[in-house]
Protein backbone atom coordinates (compact mmCIF):
# COMPACT_ATOMS: atom_id res chain seq x y z
CA UNK A 1 0.00 0.00 0.00
CA UNK A 2 0.98 3.94 -0.45
CA UNK A 3 1.22 5.85 2.34
CA UNK A 4 -1.87 8.58 2.46
CA UNK A 5 -3.29 6.61 -0.45
CA UNK A 6 -4.17 3.28 1.47
CA UNK A 7 -8.20 3.29 0.63
CA UNK A 8 -7.03 3.09 -3.36
CA UNK A 9 -3.72 0.73 -2.97
CA UNK A 10 -4.75 -1.51 -0.44
CA UNK A 11 -4.52 -5.26 -1.98
CA UNK A 12 -7.15 -6.53 -4.57
CA UNK A 13 -10.19 -8.38 -3.07
CA UNK A 14 -11.00 -11.61 -4.35
CA UNK A 15 -13.97 -9.92 -5.93
CA UNK A 16 -11.80 -7.32 -7.70
CA UNK A 17 -9.79 -10.49 -8.68
CA UNK A 18 -13.28 -11.89 -10.21
CA UNK A 19 -13.54 -8.81 -11.77
CA UNK A 20 -9.90 -8.67 -13.15
CA UNK A 21 -10.42 -11.52 -15.12
CA UNK A 22 -13.66 -10.39 -16.61
CA UNK A 23 -11.64 -6.48 -17.91
CA UNK A 24 -8.67 -9.69 -19.14
CA UNK A 25 -10.97 -10.82 -21.53
CA UNK A 26 -12.97 -7.36 -22.91
CA UNK A 27 -9.83 -5.36 -22.73
CA UNK A 28 -7.77 -7.91 -24.89
CA UNK A 29 -10.09 -7.40 -27.58
CA UNK A 30 -9.56 -3.29 -27.76
CA UNK A 31 -7.22 -3.69 -30.39
CA UNK A 32 -5.90 -0.35 -31.72
CA UNK A 33 -6.72 3.71 -30.15
CA UNK A 34 -9.80 3.72 -32.10
CA UNK A 35 -11.57 0.94 -30.29
CA UNK A 36 -9.92 1.99 -26.40
CA UNK A 37 -12.67 1.92 -23.61
CA UNK A 38 -12.40 4.91 -20.83
CA UNK A 39 -11.96 4.17 -17.23
CA UNK A 40 -15.50 5.27 -16.40
CA UNK A 41 -17.32 3.07 -19.30
CA UNK A 42 -15.46 0.21 -17.89
CA UNK A 43 -16.80 0.70 -14.19
CA UNK A 44 -20.09 1.60 -15.60
CA UNK A 45 -20.30 -1.80 -16.95
CA UNK A 46 -18.64 -3.99 -14.16
CA UNK A 47 -20.94 -1.62 -11.79
CA UNK A 48 -24.19 -2.90 -13.70
CA UNK A 49 -23.20 -5.95 -14.83
CA UNK A 50 -21.38 -8.33 -12.56
CA UNK A 51 -22.73 -6.42 -9.30
CA UNK A 52 -20.01 -6.02 -7.32
CA UNK A 53 -19.85 -6.47 -3.57
CA UNK A 54 -17.99 -2.81 -3.46
CA UNK A 55 -18.55 -0.91 -5.88
CA UNK A 56 -15.65 -0.33 -8.61
CA UNK A 57 -14.04 3.05 -8.55
CA UNK A 58 -11.55 4.68 -11.12
CA UNK A 59 -9.14 4.31 -8.85
CA UNK A 60 -9.17 0.84 -8.03
CA UNK A 61 -9.59 0.13 -11.89
CA UNK A 62 -6.27 1.78 -12.27
CA UNK A 63 -5.00 -1.23 -9.88
CA UNK A 64 -6.49 -3.66 -11.39
CA UNK A 65 -4.90 -2.37 -14.76
CA UNK A 66 -1.59 -2.22 -13.18
CA UNK A 67 -1.92 -5.54 -11.77
CA UNK A 68 -2.76 -7.00 -15.42
CA UNK A 69 0.13 -5.47 -16.65
CA UNK A 70 2.25 -6.28 -14.55
CA UNK A 71 1.11 -10.11 -14.85
CA UNK A 72 1.55 -9.51 -18.47
CA UNK A 73 -2.37 -11.44 -18.37
CA UNK A 74 -2.45 -8.21 -21.64
CA UNK A 75 0.50 -7.29 -23.89
CA UNK A 76 0.70 -3.75 -25.28
CA UNK A 77 -1.85 -2.07 -23.31
CA UNK A 78 -1.93 1.41 -23.79
CA UNK A 79 -3.63 4.14 -21.60
CA UNK A 80 -4.21 7.71 -22.81
CA UNK A 81 -6.70 10.37 -22.64
CA UNK A 82 -9.54 8.65 -24.52
CA UNK A 83 -9.26 5.58 -22.80
CA UNK A 84 -7.15 1.96 -22.45
CA UNK A 85 -6.57 -0.26 -25.65
CA UNK A 86 -3.92 -2.96 -27.28
CA UNK A 87 -1.45 -1.58 -29.23
CA UNK A 88 0.18 -3.74 -31.83
CA UNK A 89 2.56 -0.99 -33.61
CA UNK A 90 6.06 -1.28 -32.13
CA UNK A 91 6.97 2.19 -32.58
CA UNK A 92 3.33 2.90 -30.89
CA UNK A 93 4.88 1.14 -27.99
CA UNK A 94 7.94 2.46 -27.68
CA UNK A 95 6.33 5.50 -27.20
CA UNK A 96 4.69 4.79 -24.42
CA UNK A 97 7.67 2.76 -23.04
CA UNK A 98 9.62 6.17 -22.88
CA UNK A 99 6.55 7.92 -20.98
CA UNK A 100 6.48 4.94 -18.53
CA UNK A 101 9.59 5.70 -17.92
CA UNK A 102 9.94 9.36 -18.05
CA UNK A 103 7.42 9.46 -15.19
CA UNK A 104 9.07 6.63 -13.04
CA UNK A 105 12.40 9.24 -13.67
CA UNK A 106 10.10 12.20 -12.39
CA UNK A 107 8.88 10.34 -9.37
CA UNK A 108 12.21 9.34 -8.58
CA UNK A 109 13.80 12.91 -9.09
CA UNK A 110 11.21 14.23 -6.63
CA UNK A 111 12.08 11.51 -4.32
CA UNK A 112 15.77 12.53 -4.26
CA UNK A 113 15.19 15.88 -3.54
CA UNK A 114 14.67 15.03 0.07
CA UNK A 115 17.85 13.62 0.11
CA UNK A 116 16.58 10.64 2.20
Amino acid sequence: MINGFEETTEPLTDDELRIMDIIVTHIANKIGRSNAVTNQKICDGVNGSCRPQRKLTPPRLRKIIHRIRVEKRVRNLIAFHGGYYVSNDPQEIEHYKRGLKNRAASIMAAYDSYGL
